[in-house]
């Protein structure tokens, strides 16, 4: 049952919003796009059940992993909801007891392996907390003591979010301006920073790795070219090649045909242990075609953040993408639960752009609109 908790979630969700759709406090501005985005997936779960690469069963089990992301997304930027400050306190308090509860539930074995569930805890409490509190230097401090809290997780990617949330947080005066030398400054020294915390994952991944052929990350990202190559110009198709249906659901031919079905982690013996574990070298599945589409679709996202008028909005929705960015080197959250939380937090940020207008409504809303 636990495996479908994040699709009944986002189904309550989809439900929800369309219930609401007539409401005056709802943004219809991203229904188009929202379509748009609908449509562009049932096209390649058509393409899928088409080619045949697979089962149609992965196709249709990759379509609904692929699509949540997004359908989260849109729900919570039509919704566009909005907080009084009775209401900031209570999530708020519900998510840091959220994380000292895991904490004490998994203290015994917390410091035995990687925890990615702390980790995702501890970073999402720590904006969270930026976010919902005023604008002083304590609560800085405070936000990054939870964020750094969660470093008991074990993750190296981890270390690297770390970073990344105190550059944000105490480096970034104001927003960042695409082709500016500060920016670009700004954007190198924090890139530098994070390969150098966590170089010994980078290495791994993408230097030393690339050199092993018996390495499951690295020959993901190996292969994935091939497939851009071989199944030009949309892919392979869904339920294919990088995503957990391709593998521990029904293990894909791909993975005979380019020689990974012998590689430890990757093998049909290893239950797909690392073959949903990076999730870039998925997107070979969708070919150019759809990496072209990924691109326009955080390209938008970029250009809607530089409009978010409060600076701690700002902030979050350009660490919500970072922890997206870097996560996604050796993991697949961006279609996980996880993964979930930062795309609402986004969405969240950029409902900010018409505070005037309010979805959530209590009676202290109108002494309480000033965030």
């Amino acid at each position: 049952m636990n495996d479908y908790v994040d699709e009944f979630m986002t189904l309550i969700l989809i439900l929800f919003t369309c219930m609401k759709l007539h409401s005056r406090y709802v943004n219809r501005q991203p229904l188009k796009e929202a379509w748009a985005c609908i449509l562009i997936f049932l096209f390649y779960l058509v393409y899928s059940l088409i080619l045949k690469v697979n089962v149609p069963m992965a196709a249709i089990i990759d379509f609904q992993q692929q699509i949540r992301p997004y359908a989260v997304f849109y729900c919570t930027l039509i919704l566009m909801p909005q907080f009084s400050k009775r209401q900031k306190k209570w999530m708020l308090f519900s998510i840091l007891a959220s994380l000292v509860g895991y904490l004490f539930w998994k203290w015994s074995t917390i410091w035995e392996s990687e925890n990615v569930i702390f980790g995702s805890l501890s970073i999402g409490a720590g904006m969270t907390y930026y976010l919902f509190t005023k604008e002083t230097g304590f609560n800085r401090y405070v936000s990054t003591a939870i964020v750094l809290f969660g470093l008991l997780c074990g993750k190296f990617k981890y270390i690297g979010e770390c970073v990344a949330f105190v550059g944000v947080v105490f480096l970034l005066k104001k927003k960042i301006k695409i082709g500016s030398q500060k920016s670009i400054a700004f954007a190198l020294v924090l890139i530098c920073a994070v390969i150098f915390f966590a170089w010994s994952r980078f290495d791994s991944y993408f230097i030393a790795g690339m050199s092993n052929d018996q390495l499951a990350r690295p020959m993901m990202y190996k292969t994935a070219p091939k497939i851009f190559m071989d199944y030009f110009p949309f892919g392979s198709g869904l339920g294919t090649f990088g995503t957990s249906a391709s593998a521990k659901t029904y293990y894909s031919p791909l993975y005979y045909k380019y020689g990974l079905a012998e590689i430890w982690g990757l093998s049909p013996s290893d239950h797909g242990a690392f073959n949903a574990d990076s999730f870039y070298p998925g997107l070979a599945q969708f070919g150019f075609v759809g990496l072209f589409f990924f691109i326009v679709f955080w390209k938008r996202r970029l250009s809607a953040i530089n409009n978010i008028p409060d600076l701690r909005y700002y902030k979050i929705a350009i660490m919500a993408f970072l922890c997206l960015a870097i996560e996604n080197t050796g993991d697949t959250s961006y279609l996980s639960g996880r993964g979930m939380v930062y795309f609402m937090l986004i969405a969240l940020c950029l409902s900010q752009k018409e505070p005037q207008r309010r979805f959530f409504r209590s009676p202290n809303t109108q002494q309480n609109q000033s965030l």
